[in-house]
């Protein structure tokens, strides 16, 4: 699987930037609209991505910070 260049969660487009020296695995950023990857194998990028337009899809819906969640 190719990564996209962006992706709509909930309505809104999400960028997607890939670097190689990032720390983490991946990052999201509501204020910026951007899933950041670090550069890796396909299907840890993948997976990693899939993690991290979950954690978007919660910001969007906002119930990321929600006490219960």
């Amino acid at each position: 699987m190719k990564i996209p260049p962006s992706i709509s969660i909930g309505g809104q487009e999400v960028e997607i930037v890939v670097e190689k020296d990032l720390a983490e695995y991946g990052l999201f950023c509501l204020d910026d609209m951007r899933i950041t990857l670090r550069s890796a194998d396909t299907d840890i990028m993948v997976s990693t991505l899939r993690h991290e337009m979950m954690h978007a899809a919660f910001a969007i819906g906002g119930i990321a910070h929600c006490k219960p969640f």
